[in-house]
């Protein structure tokens, strides 16, 4: 049974509430609590569920986005790809993969595009990418073996994550430097009192069950970090303009490590869809994504439809050692990503780019928003830039708070799995 709150040592007015604690909320709360801010993190769930607990494992720059000349969003994700290897060891790791070739002329389109991916990189280069023969490319990926046409490939590099593992750690950063962070906290309300110039947020314990009543905390400013939630928290200060986001699922499916054995990961940049798939080594498994299907509104237990499940096993059957069936999936799950729905005039914090059914060409950028003054909303982006993402909001929280404290978290170690409590993402839950 979860320890009563002891509610004895909170301030009576936080400097900062934030709403949400997926990779966004929780890389918030990490970047206020070290530049010194009183910072209460509430998260109606769990850490991450619903959306940053559910991801591809990948750390990426978004090979895909080069294709849109979306430079400048590759070039940020791969800085931060850098940053997460440097500053979350054994928690992000370099990844290889191979992009097969079967038709002339794209062996050239891939190697060219592969290569200013990792120019783009600069100094913070995983490694090179090279031009593979096809013995060369089964050598990485036997399971193609069975494939007619293969010409070879193009080897490059990216990062895999432990999204679990970051999810705790981010929490137990930011308890570390004096942030409380909170499970099952449930935002029922946000008021702005009009004479103290003070958020009044609303909390209720998320658990039916749970005895412990709800509360009332005073902040002088809010983020709305709630992902997928976003529009809905926006809601509960005042009715929005317009919602700034179009959700969309990704769903994945887990099988037998027999059906592609190695280490290294296989990308099909294009489906004859007009999608991207991918088969990645995973855990002592294969994982197989992902779909981008778009969906009306957020949910907390997302669950891949059947036809999901479906186009992702006959998408990669060409390229397993055998074509897997139902009976062969160990595990299906899907994710929701808040993406940008409709333009955004942020000031150059990001802009979106409004959908029309699809959410393939929606922008992986992100916007921050100060709607009214101290309620700063941050939306869109994706695992990859979640610091960045925080480091932005943070700024427009000090500037509306009269604090001159500069970022670090760019140089701050995240703790270590080995220093981490057995408890640590459920060490104070309301």
């Amino acid at each position: 049974m979860d320890k009563p709150l002891d509610k004895s040592a909170w301030p009576d007015v936080w400097d900062l509430i934030v709403v949400g604690g997926g990779a966004t909320g929780l890389g918030c709360a990490v970047d206020a609590a070290t530049r010194g801010l009183r910072v209460l993190l509430l998260e109606a769930q769990q850490f991450g569920q619903g959306s940053s607990g559910r991801s591809s494992k990948l750390i990426h720059g978004g090979v895909r986005y080069l294709a849109q000349g979306r430079l400048g969003l590759v070039r940020q994700a791969l800085h931060e790809r850098s940053l997460l290897c440097a500053n979350a060891p054994g928690l992000v790791w370099p990844l290889a993969f191979v992009v097969p070739v079967f038709a002339r002329g794209q062996g050239l389109y891939h190697w060219l595009g592969l290569r200013l991916y990792q120019a783009l990189a600069g100094k913070h280069s995983l490694g090179p990418t090279r031009w593979l023969t096809a013995a060369q490319v089964l050598q990485h990926l036997p399971a193609l073996a069975g494939c007619k046409g293969l010409r070879g490939g193009v080897l490059y590099w990216d990062a895999q994550f432990d999204e679990q593992g970051l999810l705790a750690v981010l929490a137990a950063t930011a308890r570390r430097h004096g942030a409380l962070v909170l499970e099952n906290a449930s935002v029922q309300g946000i008021e702005l009192g009009q004479a103290e110039g003070l958020f009044k947020v609303q909390v209720d314990n998320a658990v039916p069950s749970a005895a412990q009543a709800g509360f009332t905390v005073q902040a002088r400013a809010v983020i709305n970090a709630a992902g997928p939630w976003v529009d809905a928290v926006r809601s509960k200060v005042q009715a929005p303009a317009q919602p700034l986001l179009q959700l969309s699922q990704g769903a994945h499916v887990l099988l037998p490590k027999r059906f592609f054995a190695g280490q290294t990961a296989l990308l099909v940049p294009r489906t004859p869809d007009g999608r991207v798939l991918f088969v990645l080594p995973w855990q002592g498994q294969v994982l197989v994504g992902t779909t981008e299907t778009p969906v009306a509104g957020p949910s907390f237990n997302p669950q891949p439809s059947q036809a999901e499940i479906d186009f992702l096993l006959q998408t990669a059957a060409p390229f397993l050692s055998a074509p897997p069936s139902q009976a062969d999936v160990l595990q299906a799950f899907a994710g929701l990503r808040p993406l940008l729905g409709a333009a955004v005039d942020a000031g150059g914090a990001g802009q979106g780019t409004q959908g029309h059914g699809s959410t393939q060409v929606l922008s992986r950028e992100h916007c921050v928003l100060e709607e009214l003054p101290g309620f700063i909303t941050v939306a869109g982006g994706k695992w990859t830039t979640y610091r960045k993402m925080a480091e932005d909001t943070v700024n427009v929280v000090c500037a509306r708070l009269g604090v001159v404290k500069p970022c670090i978290t760019e140089q701050l170690c995240l703790c270590k799995p080995n220093q981490i409590p057995a408890d640590a993402s459920h060490s104070e839950t309301f």
